[in-house]
């Protein structure tokens, strides 16, 4: 299990790197992505107890990485995602760059992908919301 946050808010990732069993409140959060920016946790013990029992580790991202993972993934892999899910495969391209993941094994990254399509004035009835799930997987 993998804590991720952004560097703008990322509590849960400080409890973690502090041995804390609870995540401080953020002052003055902020990040690109508004899905994950949680100053202060409710279940903040739960979450640092799950990823401390299944050996994982906590990672923040900066936004500026989590801008070209979303346009990466809309590019290889043609999925137009929110910048909650473009986190987690920045988190995963860090991680194996720094050794927490190696390239031999598996890991999946899940991504909810929303694309949306507005009225527009040829067809003001046009309304059209599909939802995908995407899992990546690498694999050498």
């Amino acid at each position: 299990m993998v804590a991720v946050q952004a560097t703008g808010c990322s509590p849960m990732v400080k409890a973690f790197e502090d041995r804390g069993e609870h995540a401080p409140l953020w002052e003055n959060a902020c990040t690109v992505a508004a899905g994950i920016r949680v100053p202060a946790a409710i279940g903040d013990f739960l979450i640092l107890r799950a990823v401390r029992e299944s050996q994982g580790f906590a990672i923040v991202v900066e936004d500026e990485g989590i801008l070209i993972a979303h346009d990466e993934i809309a590019k290889f892999e043609g999925l137009l995602t929110c910048p909650e899910g473009a986190t987690t495969w920045e988190a995963y391209k860090q991680a194996l760059a720094c050794g927490l993941v190696q390239l031999h094994e598996s890991a999946s990254c899940s991504i909810v992908s929303i694309v949306q399509q507005v009225r527009s004035a040829i067809c003001p009835q046009s309304i059209v919301i599909v939802t995908a799930r995407k899992r990546l997987i690498t694999t050498d």
